[in-house]
């Protein structure tokens, strides 16, 4: 009796990089989504008799609407992911303390600054802190060639308090002041909160996807 203990081939790097283009090209566009799905994709080709040229065109057609499903999967449950650890960061007593005496500041300043001067100003601080933000993120994607899907649930928020802002501007004189003033704190904190947990977010990708 012959018995078949014939290995699984193991692919080199540069087939493992023609896994991650053929994902790519299918419009799976972060990294540490593609990474998770190459792990299952060399899997399965290396259980093929197949040149591997062959083998990556068949699963790719063969798994193409799976491949493209768990892309959206993935996307969403990072997606709740990122906003769960945001909300857990902005509950922590250093962030709650934060609120309340940037609110307190806020309504020291109205004794000497009009308080739409000081709503400007806030405002200011919001696309400061939301520039560099962004500027950060552009910079680690184009610089290392890399996108990761970690910090793009956060673009949503931003433009969402954009959007609320230029309003705010024109609302603020028909709303309380003190209304007005826990808002920006609020905005201003939120957009702090996010800061810091993008960086978390960062961290985590780059000790599991970048060597």
């Amino acid at each position: 009796m012959v018995t078949n203990n014939k290995e699984p081939k193991k692919l080199t790097a540069e087939q493992i990089t023609k896994i991650d283009l053929a994902l790519s090209k299918m419009g799976i566009a972060y990294m540490d989504i593609r990474c998770e799905l190459i792990d299952h994709a060399a899997t399965a080709i290396e259980q093929k008799e197949e040149d591997f040229d062959i083998a990556l065109e068949e699963y790719i057609k063969l798994n193409k609407k799976q491949l493209k499903k768990t892309n959206r999967k993935m996307f969403f449950a990072g997606m709740g992911k990122a906003y769960r650890q945001l909300f857990q960061n902005m509950v922590k007593p250093v962030f709650i303390i934060g609120t309340v005496l940037l609110f307190a500041a806020l309504m020291l300043l109205t004794q000497i600054i009009n308080i739409e001067l000081i709503t400007q100003l806030s405002f200011l601080v919001f696309c400061l802190i939301g520039t560099v933000t962004s500027s950060v993120f552009l910079f680690r994607t184009f610089r290392y060639r890399r996108s990761y899907s970690g910090v793009i649930p956060f673009g949503f928020i931003v433009l969402g308090l954009l959007y609320l802002n230029i309003f705010m501007m024109d609302w603020q004189h028909y709303i309380n002041s003190n209304i007005a003033l826990m808002y920006y704190t609020v905005v201003v904190m939120l957009m702090i909160g996010i800061g810091v947990t993008g960086e978390q977010q960062y961290k985590h990708y780059k000790l599991r996807y970048i060597s």
